[in-house]
């Protein structure tokens, strides 16, 4: 499902391709661009608008998107994650009762995947 995967100032895959979603805007923003290989990837932005002069200059594509979260689109992505069509790249998984030791290694170790607690 190209295009529907949510990530957070990390690298994620959709596919063959690679993404990079990111919230905050200005020097994140510009690079994010230097994060993925020319031709291969794609910025997702929710702060700006797409930069034609940097698409131009990595050769990526940057698209801006605006989303409302409701009921009915989050049964929709738990239903992709059920599908496998969405790839949740989990590093570590802690108790809930080891909480102060995964923000510990979430502060310590910069994962490059989700740090989950388990209830």
């Amino acid at each position: 499902m190209e295009g529907k995967v949510i990530k957070t100032n990390r690298r994620c895959d959709i596919g063959r391709r690679a993404c990079r979603q990111q919230i905050p805007g200005g020097d994140t923003y510009k690079r994010s661009f230097k994060v993925l290989k020319k031709g291969s990837g794609i910025i997702v932005s929710m702060l700006e608008q797409p930069s034609s002069e940097l698409m131009n200059q990595f050769g990526i594509k940057a698209i801006f998107l605006f989303s409302q979260v409701d009921r009915q689109r989050l049964a929709k992505l738990a239903q992709w994650v059920d599908q496998n069509n969405i790839k949740v790249n989990v590093e570590k998984t802690f108790s809930l009762d080891e909480a102060s030791r995964a923000l510990d290694y979430q502060k310590d170790e910069h994962p490059r995947g989700k740090v989950i607690l388990t209830v």
